[in-house]
């Protein structure tokens, strides 16, 4: 998790949630806008590696500040 399903004509994605919702997104909006046909460029993409990135960030940014604390205090 998250999947996000984006469908390029419309410029529209879904909101992120599990793979199988995502899919059923898909399913739906192939239904409603499209007449049940494939949209050309149509997608549903994994973003699990944004939020490693992201936690991976955070992560460093407070491992810096935290030395940095213990630089200035020990000095």
């Amino acid at each position: 998790m998250p999947y996000v399903y984006t469908c390029a004509q419309c410029r529209t994605s879904s909101a992120p949630s599990s793979r199988a919702q995502a899919h059923a997104e898909r399913t739906g909006h192939r239904e409603r806008v499209h007449g049940g046909l494939t949209p050309a460029g149509e997608q549903i993409t994994h973003h699990a590696n944004d939020v490693k990135r992201l936690a991976l960030l955070v992560l460093g940014f407070f491992a810096f500040l935290g030395a940095s604390w213990l630089y200035a205090h020990m000095h």
